[in-house]
């Protein structure tokens, strides 16, 4: 049997793919707030977890990234209704 590396895992979980392909960007301040024992916290040097940001927080940025999960992103709501551009790929 075949175990995938945690480069592998992390590329095929979209959320870590983003938060890994993102990690020395100036631009996006992405972080995992947990990655449930899938994946290390520390990925070839790219910090993927982070503290969980207060929403007032959040909405201090001209950009939000919703990633869906196994249901419609839970934060859509609030983030269309803030003063940021909601960016998401396609449902």
């Amino acid at each position: 049997q075949r175990h995938s590396s945690d480069d592998d895992n992390c590329n095929r979980w979209h959320r870590c793919r983003l938060v890994y392909t993102h990690g020395n960007s100036t631009l996006v301040d992405a972080k995992l707030t947990s990655t449930r024992h899938r994946m290390p916290n520390v990925l070839n040097g790219v910090e993927l977890v982070g503290k969980s940001l207060p929403m007032a927080k959040m909405l201090e940025y001209k950009a939000i990234v919703m990633l869906e999960g196994n249901d419609v992103a839970s934060g859509l709501k609030w983030a269309l209704l803030s003063q940021s551009v909601v960016l998401m790929p396609p449902p």
